[in-house]
């Protein structure tokens, strides 16, 4: 079953990437400058968020290692 569908995913994707045809854009500086701001405001929201939650994780984590023990 996972062959089957790993076998669909590529032939997909291998079809995908015969239809696609050459786009005349233009990026400016400016796109990749947004495009780097938005990852590194993702790193620092996700690192602020681990920061305020640690010690829940920390004490969730703790107390199930805790109660496992305790049932010798």
């Amino acid at each position: 079953m996972q062959q089957k569908s790993l076998v669909i995913l590529l032939l997909s994707l291998f079809s995908v990437g015969l239809l696609v045809t050459p786009a005349s854009a233009y990026l400016d500086p400016g796109t990749a400058s947004i495009l780097f701001q938005m990852m590194i405001a993702t790193v620092l929201g996700v690192g602020f968020a681990v920061k305020i939650y640690w010690m829940k994780i920390k004490n969730y984590f703790g107390k199930k290692a805790r109660g496992e023990g305790d049932s010798e």
